[in-house]
């Protein structure tokens, strides 16, 4: 998957994830973050990892999972993760 494929993907998952939130570009998409994103609470934030994982094929250690603090901390775990 390519660099572009795994963004789009994210963005779905993202969308899904926290649907009153919008983006309109990969720059917008990248400044996302916990503090600025109405719904990523702890829930929010299981579920964003669930959806990725299942949306991937891949799995977060617990370590990684409490790394996540915004989409550029995702778009890195999940390129690693399908290396």
């Amino acid at each position: 998957m390519n660099d572009k494929e795994v963004l789009k993907n994210i963005a779905d998952v993202v969308s899904l994830t926290f649907p009153d939130i919008s983006f309109n570009n990969n720059e917008d998409l990248l400044n996302i973050s916990m503090n600025s994103t109405p719904g990523w609470d702890s829930m929010g934030h299981f579920r964003l990892i669930m959806e990725l994982e299942i949306r991937f094929g891949i799995s977060f250690s617990p370590d990684e999972i409490f790394e996540i603090k915004n989409i550029l901390n995702v778009v890195d775990l999940v390129k690693n993760a399908l290396k």
